[in-house]
């Protein structure tokens, strides 16, 4: 009987493998544009808009957020923009949509630019 060359290969270099440590594991990370926001959308979260406007801006720009990387500066803007919603007047709700926000901007961010720094 003739074993498999995967039969032959030794445990350690086995569980290596498995775990992406071995030879031919090297990570390829794509490199992500930087995504810079529009002027029309900075108008649209400014405190000039309605409240319901912004909220829907806002929801919109979760999902960018999420799956692209900003430009510089951009993430500062967005709250510096938007901080104003977290003031206890404009209720429950849109101080959840606002903080689900920033929480998202944080942490997806904190990814992105940590897998795709610049050379």
């Amino acid at each position: 009987m003739s074993k498999n060359a995967k039969d032959k290969e030794k445990p350690l270099e086995r569980i290596k493998s498995l775990f992406g440590l071995g030879k031919a594991s090297s990570p390829v990370v794509p490199r992500l544009e930087e995504h810079a926001i529009d002027l029309e959308v900075l108008k649209e979260l400014g405190s000039d808009c309605a409240v319901a406007q912004r909220l829907k801006v806002i929801k919109e720009l979760t999902e960018v957020v999420r799956s692209r990387r900003l430009a510089q500066g951009a993430a500062e803007s967005l709250y510096s923009l938007t901080c104003d919603l977290l003031n206890p007047a404009h209720g429950t709700e849109v101080r959840h949509v606002v903080l689900n926000f920033y929480c998202t901007l944080v942490r997806a961010q904190a990814s992105v630019n940590a897998y795709s720094a610049p050379p």
